[in-house]
């Protein structure tokens, strides 16, 4: 009975070492929780906050793991191509995401106390920062594009669909550079480097012309909205 038992947790052992080892995903999540960890022991946060922590992290490791075993046998039962077989991937991937998101939110709640006095020191100086702007510039121009593809309903994220979410970071971050820089050549040099951009969108077969133009201007509205609030606040 006992040599079962050990024969049993040697095959667990193995499948998280073969998950580890193969999937990235899993080396990811593993990273992130060690990180946790070693900044909840140096916070030293209440034993409660670390239950919660641990169950979250967990989680997504447990999710990750599901995830794997369905992917392969979904494999081993069709070889070729089949849409459900996709669907169901997506499924379950979409599981491991929900997990993810899931255990960053209980990270934040449960760490935001012990670290709101440094944060918002940090924060504050941060803010100060040109950086700090192309960043916020930049995640929204990439959700507002994804945002209105998934609207239409056409193409991927990042491949195809109106507008081109590769035209709109690159003609935003033309408008970045030309608003703080003001340096003609820096501005010249940063166009050239969108258009090429734009050309080889167009020139892939990913995209139309409009797609393509309608992604610049998308880039151009929004970056100038930003620093226009940004300018009044």
């Amino acid at each position: 009975m006992s040599s079962k038992w050990v024969q049993s947790l040697n095959n667990a052992a193995e499948g998280l070492i073969f998950v580890f080892k193969s999937q990235r995903n899993m080396k990811v999540h593993f990273i992130f929780c060690l990180v946790v960890l070693l900044g909840s022991m140096f916070l030293k946060i209440h034993f409660h906050d670390f239950l919660f922590l641990a169950f979250a992290m967990t989680f997504v490791l447990v999710t990750e793991m599901v995830n794997t075993s369905l992917e392969l046998m979904m494999d081993m039962i069709s070889e070729s191509y089949h849409p459900l077989i996709r669907v169901a991937k997506d499924v379950s991937a979409g599981a491991v995401l929900i997990a993810t998101l899931n255990a960053l939110i209980v990270a934040y709640l449960m760490m935001a106390k012990y670290l709101r006095r440094p944060f918002f020191y940090g924060l504050g100086r941060v803010l100060q920062t040109p950086w700090y702007i192309t960043l916020i510039v930049l995640l929204l121009v990439l959700v507002v594009a994804i945002g209105i593809k998934i609207f239409i309903g056409k193409g991927t994220p990042f491949h195809g669909g109106m507008p081109s979410a590769h035209a709109a970071i690159a003609f935003s971050i033309w408008t970045v550079v030309t608003v703080l820089s003001r340096d003609p050549l820096i501005m010249t040099l940063t166009f050239l480097t969108a258009l090429m951009v734009a050309q080889g969108r167009l020139a892939s077969g990913a995209h139309r012309f409009r797609e393509v133009f309608m992604g610049a201007a998308l880039g151009i509205l929004i970056s100038l909205l930003v620093f226009q609030y940004i300018h009044h606040r």
